[in-house]
């Protein structure tokens, strides 16, 4: 969730005006102080007096400046502060409501699934409630990881890498996986965006892997390049459909989230060697809000 631009400009501008208000004000003194021998309030100004009221004059103008960027700074960290909150409570409802609801649709399907089979009923409606559970399911564990997402304790790269490590052990179940991480930056903190897409584009990886690859090892390398944060994602598959167009939906969904990350993505596919996706990202980009 964003301010909108529009309160901001409001708000400096009026904080400008007020400036431009005093500075107007203090605009006769700042004359005198060219003119010698001009009047202001009955007394005849001299040089020195004049070099004085100038020097006055600029103290309170540069004292309604800082005055009034540090008033701007002050409510916009208590907004801030205000959409922080926000973003807290509607991270726990979705988790506590929503998620609530999909467990117990999923509870139920499988209650549904097995009382099916114990009477000996239709094997379809078997078949679907255990496609009705496996949905809910994987709908629910989708809702814990955006509640993950947009919440500010866990934004380090650390926090980052131990998410990858836990979605990996539950979506490749079947497959041998291991992930190295050899980052000197694992208690950097992340922006909430780079985060999120960082997060995205690990499990588009690995779902194209569990879709096209018909692998049965992953390996998952993270580490420092120069001033760059690199990821790799290896499997032994028979490649990526459309990696060397770029233009299937599997192949540009990672290009989108690289481009919002400004970060270079590579990608090697061979039917023989399986497929290797490698994504660099400045740190600097990291602790930024990248565009959405």
């Amino acid at each position: 969730m964003k301010i909108p631009p529009n309160g901001w400009r409001r708000r400096i501008g009026a904080h400008l005006s007020m400036a431009a208000g005093m500075a107007w004000l203090c605009l006769p003194v700042l004359e005198a102080a060219t003119e010698p021998h001009h009047s202001i309030a009955g007394y005849t100004l001299e040089s020195l007096a004049s070099r004085g009221s100038g020097w006055a004059s600029a103290a309170i103008l540069g004292a309604a400046l800082l005055l009034s960027i540090s008033s701007i700074n002050k409510r916009r960290r208590s907004e801030q502060k205000h959409v922080e909150q926000i973003r807290q409570r509607i991270a726990a409802d979705l988790h506590d409501d929503i998620g609530s609801n999909l467990g117990s649709l999923s509870l139920i399907a499988r209650s549904a699934r097995k009382d099916l089979i114990r009477l000996d009923g239709p094997e379809e409606i078997a078949h679907d409630l255990s496609e009705m559970e496996s949905i809910a399911r994987e709908c629910s564990l989708s809702m814990r990881d955006i509640v993950w997402m947009w919440e500010r304790s866990n934004d380090s790269v650390g926090d980052l890498i131990e998410r990858m490590r836990q979605t990996a052990n539950r979506l490749l179940r079947e497959m041998r996986f291991s992930l190295e991480c050899q980052s000197c930056e694992i208690n950097a903190h992340l922006s909430i965006e780079a985060k999120r897409h960082l997060f995205l584009f690990f499990k588009e990886a690995l779902h194209n892997i569990m879709k096209h690859s018909r692998a049965d090892q992953v390996t998952v390398r993270v580490w420092d390049e120069n001033d760059q944060l690199a990821i790799e994602i290896r499997d032994n598959g028979n490649g990526l459909p459309g990696a060397t167009s770029n233009h299937t939906p599997a192949v540009s969904k990672l290009q989108d989230r690289a481009h919002t990350l400004h970060g270079l993505l590579r990608i090697a596919s061979n039917h023989d060697a399986g497929t290797r996706i490698q994504l660099f990202v400045k740190h600097s980009h990291l602790t930024t809000q990248p565009a959405i």
